[in-house]
């Protein structure tokens, strides 16, 4: 397969211009091949011949490992290049597989993955091989046990300019730093009350951030039902910009103080979304003596 090393640095500084993207794709499309076939069927609108090209282009790349890990991979392609990534892998071979993809030319672009990790101790060698790309999305999903807290620094993320993070299934510390106030979404698993309050401690620490998402199953299991630790978020001081908050994996116990706490917060006039699930908030599911301060969110959803 040919590559153009300048076009591409020009794309990896340049991510969201699809100016250059343009450029880079005629590139490719000259050089023919499996990855013109892709770039040939969608400008054509046939999505389904694109897609077969596509599998085609995963089973020339990952033959083996279809079987080897038992891959799932959701991708997208742009201009002949992997942009994102939705892998799914058996536990024990993750790490490997992450490895091959990531060591792939076609992967130098790629602005959004999603991956599993099977040990804590795969985060920093994993956040080391991603300096250099070109992602701003970046959803980690941790099957580690046992499952106390791991911490993720912040310092990870240099150089990378990653502006969404998830980090989902098991309890991740995430101290503050400066790398988080290019955040503009945030999904955090947090393990104990002082990760969120030491997290959301600064005054305009996340200028940026307008989603966050707390799960809170790991939180409640270890400290309790109460809204006490979301007391940094709900002030608002930290997250001047925040219109989507999403609470998700609590208890109805945990629901009721929660509820309460937002309806007496100063953040909620300002809020688009809240809510306990992927969804909408449920106003049926709103006690009726607070339910009026929530009927905006209704009208949003």
């Amino acid at each position: 397969m040919d590559w153009n090393a300048e076009l591409e640095a020009l794309v990896r500084e340049h991510p969201e211009d699809d100016s250059v993207w343009s450029v880079l794709q005629d590139w490719t499309l000259e050089r023919g091949g499996l990855r013109a076939r892709i770039i040939e069927r969608l400008q054509a609108g046939d999505e389904p011949g694109a897609q077969e090209a596509v599998w085609e282009l995963e089973e020339v790349l990952f033959g083996a490992h279809l079987k080897e890990f038992r891959l799932a991979i959701n991708s997208e392609w742009r201009a002949g290049y992997l942009v994102r990534c939705w892998l799914k892998g058996r536990p024990g071979g993750r790490a490997a597989l992450l490895d091959r993809v990531l060591s792939l030319r076609c992967s130098a672009l790629m602005t959004r993955l999603h991956a599993d990790l099977d040990l804590p101790e795969e985060v920093a060698p994993l956040m080391e091989k991603l300096r250099g790309t070109s992602l701003r999305e970046l959803a980690l999903n941790a099957y580690w046990k046992p499952t106390l807290p791991v911490v993720f620094e912040p310092s990870m993320l240099e150089p990378l300019r990653i502006e969404r993070l998830h980090l989902m299934s098991r309890a991740m510390s995430l101290p503050y730093g400066a790398p988080l106030t290019r955040l503009t979404e945030l999904w955090i698993t947090p393990g104990s009350p002082d990760d969120l309050l030491r997290l959301f401690a600064p005054v305009g620490g996340f200028p940026r951030l307008t989603e966050l998402a707390v799960y809170g199953r790991t939180l409640e299991h270890r400290h309790g039902s109460h809204a006490e630790p979301f007391a940094r978020i709900l002030s608002g001081e930290a997250t001047p910009r925040l219109r989507r908050l999403h609470v998700r994996d609590v208890s109805e116990v945990a629901q009721a103080a929660l509820l309460e706490a937002v309806a007496e917060s100063p953040l909620l006039p300002k809020l688009e979304q809240f809510s306990f699930s992927y969804g909408g908030l449920d106003l049926h599911a709103v006690p009726e003596r607070i339910r009026p301060a929530f009927v905006h969110l209704e009208r949003a959803e």
